[in-house]
């Protein structure tokens, strides 16, 4: 009787153990699923915000105005060599946050 009591205690702690590794698991995943839905929202904004700087294009009928646009779209086309950081950041948190979430179902379907 006091083996079977023995290793119902040892099969609890191990469970337990398990179920505590499970819920970091599925925090960290939330966590970064979390920073992934900061970026998406703040990239999703910017494109947004591009999209409407290109479409209020007008056309230039003047060598000076034509110069003053060039240099605008000069300062976008640098703004978006920027963003491309944020942009693999974000998918960067995308792929660690499925991965982390295909480990922990992989770790404790069986």
């Amino acid at each position: 009787m006091q083996v079977f009591i023995t290793n119902k205690f040892a099969f609890a702690g191990n469970y337990n153990a398990r179920l505590k590794e499970s819920q970091r698991g599925l925090q960290d995943a939330l966590q970064a699923w979390e920073e992934f839905d900061i970026l998406h929202d703040t990239l999703q904004k910017w494109l947004k915000d591009t999209e409407e700087t290109v479409k209020e294009h007008e056309l230039k009928s003047t060598l000076d105005d034509k110069k003053n646009q060039l240099e605008k779209f000069k300062v976008r086309n640098f703004e978006l060599v920027q963003s491309k950081s944020l942009l693999r950041l974000s998918l960067f948190l995308l792929i660690t946050s499925q991965f982390i979430t295909v480990e922990f179902l992989r770790t404790n379907s069986g």
